[in-house]
């Protein structure tokens, strides 16, 4: 049975008394934004210490030691294709060899025992507000490491293949300061089952839910692993990120009317979604849209509540747009 990811986004476009109109919508830091060559990425060697895609700031450390000696932590930019190289010098590529959805750009994060963690910051009105999540997968030398072992780093399973390994990245939300007390893991390798062959290393791009955080300014970053040794992690602690959504309600004008809302269940979806609205709703004109605005569906004349089949698309992100004569809702 195919899946994709339905992840909500709405923006409402109310009929207003006046000239204002309140939306409550999100932003995809897809790293598109960021110009870099053909097989290259960004490290922060110019020192600039940060780079923005969205609504969101990625921070950056890059040391110069001299001597030709440089390092760096936090996140970084690539579109890096190398699936193949287990090596140090490889650390920018993604195990998938292109960005979420066969994008170009993605960003990668660097976690060193010797640097405060990475760390996005939210900027203008998604600040203070929630985040969707963001598609991550394991970096090329993370991930065949994990597989062969090599240097200090043992292969994971063991000769056996029935070793406990395990690599996990966390991930902790702020506001104001304050960290939040729940956090959310996700497992880039695990092998504690039972039956080894439910034994995994992650290798395609896999949705992290992040909404568990609430509203939050900033997130950092943290990775531990069942492979640990004197200086720490033995295995490569990197990972890659794409498409991280964050979410933004902006009010402006006075005394607005108030809008239908709408929602919809189950998300994820596999086969089928139901479109619910909290009033009787006149006749809608419904399309689903791929992340390049082409309709991929359309649905005219449509009174809801109402069940959509969606068995026929394949696995991804999509926008529902629903049209009425009160207002306008996009849902991702």
């Amino acid at each position: 049975m195919k899946r994709f990811t339905l992840n909500i986004i709405i923006a409402a476009f109310a009929m207003c008394s006046l000239s204002g109109k309140i939306s409550n919508a999100q932003t995809i830091a897809d790293f598109e934004n960021l110009t870099i060559p053909v097989d290259s990425f960004w490290n922060g060697s110019d020192m600039m210490g940060v780079f923005i895609s969205g609504n969101a700031s990625f921070e950056n450390k890059f040391v110069d030691w001299g001597g030709g000696i440089t390092s760096w932590s936090g996140f970084a930019y690539t579109n890096m294709r190398d699936s193949l190289t287990q090596s140090y010098t490889n650390e920018f590529s993604a195990i998938k060899a292109v960005g979420y959805n066969a994008s170009n750009n993605y960003a990668v994060g660097y976690v060193s025992a010797f640097d405060p963690l990475p760390r996005i910051r939210l900027n203008g009105i998604a600040k203070g507000d929630t985040v969707s999540g963001f598609y991550v997968t394991n970096s090329t030398y993370g991930y065949l490491t994990m597989k062969n072992g090599g240097g200090i780093a043992k292969k994971f399973g063991g000769v056996s293949g029935t070793d406990p390994d395990w690599f996990v990245l966390v991930v902790y939300g702020y506001y104001d300061g304050i960290k939040k007390t729940d956090s959310v893991s996700f497992y880039l390798a695990d092998y504690r089952f039972t039956d080894s062959a439910l034994d995994y290393l992650v290798k395609e791009w896999q949705w992290i839910d992040l909404t568990s955080l609430g509203k939050v300014d900033s997130l950092d970053f943290n990775m531990f692993s069942s492979d640990t040794g004197t200086y720490g992690i033995n295995n490569p602690t990197y990972f890659c990120l794409d498409n991280l959504i964050t979410n933004h309600n902006s009010s402006m004008g006075i005394q607005e009317n108030i809008a239908e809302k709408f929602s919809l269940y189950p998300n994820p979806a596999t086969d089928m979604i139901n479109i619910l609205t909290t009033k009787v709703s006149k006749t809608n004109e419904i399309k689903i849209l791929d992340l390049s605005g082409r309709i991929v569906a359309q649905f005219n004349n449509v009174r809801l509540p109402r069940s959509i089949d969606i068995s026929n698309l394949t696995k991804g992100v999509y926008f529902i747009q629903i049209n009425s004569s009160m207002n306008k809702l996009v849902v991702q």
